[in-house]
């Protein structure tokens, strides 16, 4: 019923879900918007992920806080941005594949603050706007 009134309503449609999930939300936004004669690119479409940067997958793994279940479908350990450089390049591919357009982040880390200044430096360019490194 939500996407139902997003497609009639709605200028912005954000989902947790793993971005297979996503894409199969967002195919049903698609299918409504289509019988409620709306464009479907006129809604910004939004998920949510967590974020936590090592050296080795494992390791990333280990600091996701049990408590991220109750927010996250299935084990976001296995779809969020969790894991080595290369990993998460790939998990943000995957979110852009799906069909987002802004992943708000949220950085697991003893110092989140920290951690936020890696992700920038591993995957943000700044040519006047901020961007993937994707």
């Amino acid at each position: 019923m939500t996407l139902r009134l997003v497609a009639h309503y709605g200028d912005l449609c954000n989902i947790i879900e793993s971005p297979e999930g996503l894409e199969r939300k967002y195919a049903i936004l698609r299918e409504h918007c289509a019988a409620a004669g709306r464009d479907y690119d006129e809604i910004q479409r939004t998920s949510v992920s967590l974020c936590a940067v090592a050296d080795s997958d494992e390791e990333a793994r280990a600091t996701v806080p049990a408590g991220a279940d109750a927010l996250f479908p299935g084990d976001v350990r296995d779809y969020g941005l969790i894991g080595t450089p290369d990993t998460i390049r790939e998990r943000l591919a995957r979110y852009e594949e799906a069909g987002v357009q802004e992943l708000a982040i949220s950085f697991v880390a003893a110092d989140p603050a920290a951690l936020m200044r890696r992700y920038a430096g591993e995957f943000m360019v700044n040519n006047g706007d901020v961007t993937t490194g994707c």
